[in-house]
């Protein structure tokens, strides 16, 4: 196993950790644009809450963007 420094660990730690947020952030994304689509297509607003595991708040503002 190589050696390995603590700003080389600090590094890799910051560069894993920023990696899991953007991730995370294209995740969300994905679900919310899901979400909207099945608006769009005319099922209820508080089924699709239900399926994506969204608030009603949230999917009241993807409906409004439509």
């Amino acid at each position: 196993m190589p050696y390995e420094s603590w700003i080389e660990r600090s590094f890799h730690d910051r560069g894993l950790t920023e990696g899991r947020e953007e991730g995370r952030a294209e995740e969300r994304k994905n679900l919310l644009e899901s979400a909207k689509r099945f608006v769009a297509d005319g099922i209820s607003l508080s089924k699709v809450a239900e399926i994506m595991r969204l608030t009603p708040a949230e999917v009241a503002s993807l409906s409004a963007g439509l």
